[in-house]
């Protein structure tokens, strides 16, 4: 069995920019696991402990059936909090770009999964990187501050043509994420 999960790969570059408003809100000195920025991704589905060939079988299930006639064009921009800034639990940043076309990828994906025994998501899908996970209310208020000033953060816009599955091995350093197979949008 492997842990694992379905995502969209950030290029380097859009990670380095993020990185750096990162940089700026761990400066709040708020207590925050962050995360580290080598393993910042899109994720469109956890999957769970599941059994080592699946995700072979899912590369080969969905590839080329997601109908996109050119790859999507995304951006990381804004700032924010889950479930919001009076009870931050999760610091992020958001997408813009093609984001009607990537929903309808996240609902196929979603309802192709079901063949597979996966249940579908009950939640709506709210496409974001996570930047790092609230553990308590150390230094809460500059953090939010902080936050609130990075609403205009943004980069250049990047091209996704796949998405991948991911294993997550959890390690005392953190999580370490490798390619298992990709799975193509058009």
């Amino acid at each position: 069995m492997i842990r694992s999960f379905i995502a969209i790969e950030i290029p380097h570059e859009v990670k380095e920019l993020i990185f750096q408003a990162q940089s700026r809100l761990k400066g709040a000195g708020a207590g925050v696991k962050w995360v580290n920025v080598r393993a910042m991704h899109l994720t469109l589905k956890f999957l769970g402990n599941v059994a080592d060939d699946l995700p072979e079988k899912l590369a080969h299930s969905f590839s080329r059936q997601f109908g996109l006639t050119a790859p999507l064009n995304l951006q990381v921009a804004g700032t924010g909090f889950f479930p919001n800034d009076r009870r931050p639990r999760v610091v992020w940043v958001g997408l813009r770009g093609d984001l009607e076309p990537l929903g309808r990828v996240w609902r196929q994906l979603d309802q192709g999964l079901v063949a597979f025994d996966f249940a579908p998501e009950t939640r709506p899908f709210n496409p974001h990187v996570t930047l790092g996970r609230v553990k308590d209310n150390l230094n809460l208020d500059l953090l939010v501050k902080r936050v609130r000033a990075l609403a205009d953060f943004s980069t250049p816009a990047f091209q996704v043509n796949k998405m991948y599955v991911f294993q997550s091995d959890l390690k005392p350093t953190g999580a370490v994420y490798t390619k298992l197979a990709d799975i193509w949008l058009y």
